[in-house]
């Protein structure tokens, strides 16, 4: 049987002032699955994310690909999920796009005509093929979104999660990158609030509160229950 891209058996966390931020969590996502994350500020979405590569905390409890997230597998870890955070300028630091994109697959030990190969098939990939010179700094917000999608995808990611993908976007930029991850596909963990994006693109809807999953189906029947909507602050 093909392990799931993601699986997640009773995750626990707590941050060290005590905040509780994911209890007992259970989630499973199959390849090429495209998952939206829902939930109220603080139930725990962006925390769990962190968890899907070692970056919060390594544990056993989390498996990507059939590999638990601990030491010994996160440089293979890393290199399988693509994480791409909400905010661009988190993840974008060098003096050119080419850079930053190349950061990673130059981590990996590539030789540098095996980079740019790279590099170059991750920015034609999110419609960006002549930007490997600019700097990053100087972008829209939704091109700074693109390249670091890209940096992600130079790496050959297998897993992709993203963080409010959408949030501080115009509705032509929202409308591109939904076609961009649309024609990329892959597997897709998606933390998001905007439940238009949830209902044009993704084929299953995960509800989170308190550290839990707390509703799982279709976006139409998770979308389609408003007293749920209402109950977790998504109406």
């Amino acid at each position: 049987m093909t392990a799931p891209a993601v699986a997640i058996e009773s995750l626990a966390f707590a941050y060290p002032d005590g905040t509780r931020a994911l209890d007992g969590l259970e989630l499973r996502v199959a390849a090429g699955e495209r998952v939206a994350l829902l939930g109220a500020n603080g139930a725990g979405k962006s925390t769990l994310l962190l968890h899907l590569n070692g970056i919060l905390a390594c544990s056993p409890s989390v498996s990507i690909l059939g590999m638990t997230v601990e030491k010994c597998n996160l440089r293979e870890i890393r290199r399988r999920v693509g994480l791409v955070f909400q905010n661009p300028d988190d993840q974008l630091f060098c003096p050119t796009v080419f850079d930053d994109v190349a950061f990673g697959p130059r981590n990996l030990g590539l030789a540098e005509s095996d980079v740019r190969a790279r590099v170059a098939d991750a920015l034609d990939a999110v419609g960006l093929p002549n930007a490997g010179e600019r700097t990053s700094f100087h972008l829209s917000v939704g091109q700074k979104k693109r390249v670091a999608l890209a940096s992600v995808l130079a790496m050959g990611c297998e897993v992709l999660v993203l963080d409010e993908p959408t949030s501080a976007l115009d509705p032509r930029g929202r409308r591109e990158l939904m076609a961009l991850l649309e024609g990329i596909g892959r597997t897709q963990l998606i933390a998001t609030h905007d439940l238009d994006f949830v209902a044009r693109l993704c084929g299953r809807a995960v509800v989170m509160a308190r550290g839990r999953v707390v509703a799982d189906g279709t976006p139409e029947r998770i979308l389609g229950d408003h007293g749920l909507l209402e109950a977790h602050g998504l109406a």
